[in-house]
């Protein structure tokens, strides 16, 4: 693995701020990274990463985007977020006229706002198939499936790109500019969506969720108008902003507009990630003590368990606790992609498997911990205990 340097100043010298590690299921993406913040200009990234062609091989095959539990339809989540994050775009580029494309568009649900409110000209991309599939079976969007990296060229040139939750994930950011310049109309503009890393710490998760697999770059309005700005990109607008997600999990994003233009700008000095991040890091640790409290009770008793939960929360315990010294029979999760695969030498099987154990099932989740206790109780009415660890 190449060390990365800092894609916003290009500076070599970076410091830790945390070693991220995961128990990794078989042909996993990465088992962990650490978290870094440049020297030089305060922007904060993953280093320790696999290489771009890997990550496109990842988001190609394992997606996660497609909502398959749902079939592909809207979450109750995204009912909300999306026509909020429309109107914004309607407020800093009102010409319904303007041609969209939306890069890492998943099932195409922001497209259908932006065509609710009277853009018609919308077009998406996705690297996954079964997204694609499921943005024409539900809102007869047009998605190609291509990586950034492999965009068609039948595309042609836009007047807005939207990149929605994309540049978190993505290692080449510079080359990522140029190619999305190349793509608009002269005057064209870019819609950005990011978590905002100067705001983790008022985040009601679990521990260290804000570093998650997929996430490689941890942005700050300064360091996403860096990004734009030093490539001759001029801010149209910026703002924070914040919506909740489940229960009291309130999600906050940074959301800005870029216009393409010439001169360059000098970048500004990052210094809020990086005391943000550490302040983050000392409060998932403090949560991760009460929950290591739990966990060793279970290895304590030896007794046999259920886990409800194989992705990155468990695969996190796993290796931030001894939850893998526990008796645990299986692991149940609902992404259909788990299914045959195990984890910490467990197999992983679906709900419907749930009904031929009778072990105690731990859940293995904070956002979604009452929705899964009461499908256990209500929904499927299995008398096995149930544990939680929030």
């Amino acid at each position: 693995m190449r060390p990365r340097i800092c894609e916003i100043c290009g500076s070599g010298r970076s410091r830790s701020i945390y070693e991220r590690r995961f128990e990794p299921l078989p042909g996993a993406l990465l088992a962990g990274y650490d978290v870094t913040v440049c020297v030089d200009c305060g922007f904060c990234f993953a280093q320790d990463l696999p290489s771009s062609a890997e990550f496109d091989r990842y988001y190609e095959e394992q997606s996660k985007y497609e909502a398959h539990q749902r079939d592909g339809a809207p979450s109750e989540y995204d009912t909300r977020r999306l026509p909020a994050a429309a109107a914004i775009v309607a407020e800093w580029l009102p010409d319904r006229q303007s041609r969209v494309l939306d890069i890492g568009c998943a099932t195409g649900g922001m497209l259908a706002a932006l065509r609710d409110i009277g853009y018609q000209r919308v077009v998406g991309v996705d690297p996954s198939a079964a997204c694609a599939r499921a943005a024409q079976r539900y809102h007869q969007i047009e998605v190609h499936t291509a990586p950034l990296s492999r965009l068609p060229e039948e595309l042609g040139k836009f007047d807005l790109v939207i990149f929605g939750s994309v540049l978190e994930h993505l290692l080449e950011l510079n080359e990522t500019v140029a190619r999305i310049r190349g793509l608009l109309n002269p005057g064209g503009c870019v819609f950005i969506e990011v978590p905002d890393m100067t705001r983790c710490t008022l985040l009601d998760d679990a521990p260290f969720q804000e570093f998650s697999v997929e996430h490689v770059n941890f942005f700050s309005p300064v360091s996403l108008q860096n990004l734009w700005r030093k490539h001759g990109f001029s801010t149209v607008g910026m703002r924070q902003t914040h919506i909740r997600y489940l229960g009291s999990l309130v999600v906050r994003e940074i959301r800005g507009m870029f216009r393409v233009g010439n001169d360059p700008v000098p970048i500004e000095r990052d210094e809020e990630t990086e005391p943000e991040l550490r302040r983050y890091v000392q409060k998932s640790q403090d949560r991760l003590e009460r929950i290591a409290l739990v966990i060793e009770d279970l290895v304590a008793r030896q007794e046999r368990i259920v886990v409800w939960g194989a992705g990155t929360h468990t695969q996190g315990l796993l290796k931030s606790t001894r939850l893998g010294a526990a008796k645990i029979v299986a692991f149940v999760d609902s992404n259909a992609r788990y299914g045959g695969q195990s984890l910490a030498g467990a197999p992983i099987v679906g709900p419907d498997a749930l009904a031929a154990f009778e072990e105690p099932i731990l859940i293995s989740s904070q956002q979604y911990q009452d929705e899964i206790k009461q499908e256990i109780s209500e929904v499927r009415r299995l008398p096995n205990r149930v544990i939680t660890l929030y």
